[in-house]
């Protein structure tokens, strides 16, 4: 039984020492340090775009986690890529902000979420072709009316 543990130890030890090798394989054909740490370049692009909007507002890390209900710490973790928000905590950092809706949306893009917001259609933008389709008869001009 002892000898049991051993070489399931040794397994795990050889596994591990693998994924590391792995890793190294994948960083040397141009992957992102990201990538290799397993955390997805998505989550890059979300802390930068928090930061970002973080800056903007000239809202400090302490004062944002305390808007939103977290600790600074988290909220570091959270913009260096080193922790991923839940789906709650990425609307609430985007309330405490005061976010237009559509950034909101985006936000929760950049962090792997569907949007919460729905578009109203009249923010929608429409190609000219189609936005002539669809105006009634009356205002459309005819050849005897020029």
């Amino acid at each position: 039984m002892i000898t049991h543990r051993l070489c399931a130890s040794a397994t795990a030890r050889n596994s591990l020492q693998g994924m590391a090798i792995t890793g190294l394989r994948r960083y040397d054909q141009g992957m992102t340090a990201s990538t290799v740490a397993g955390r997805p370049a998505v989550q890059e692009s979300f802390g930068a775009e928090l930061r970002r909007w973080r800056e903007r507002r000239r809202v400090s890390q302490l004062e944002l986690a305390l808007r939103a209900g977290t600790t600074q710490r988290h909220l570091s973790f959270v913009e260096n890529g080193r922790s991923v928000p839940g789906r709650e905590m990425v609307v609430r950092l985007a309330e405490s902000l005061d976010l237009p809706l559509r950034e909101r949306n985006e936000l929760l893009l950049r962090a792997g979420y569907a949007p919460a917001y729905p578009e109203a259609p009249s923010a929608r933008r429409t190609c000219m072709p189609c936005a002539r389709r669809s105006r009634p008869s009356s205002q459309a001009t005819s050849p005897t009316q020029r």
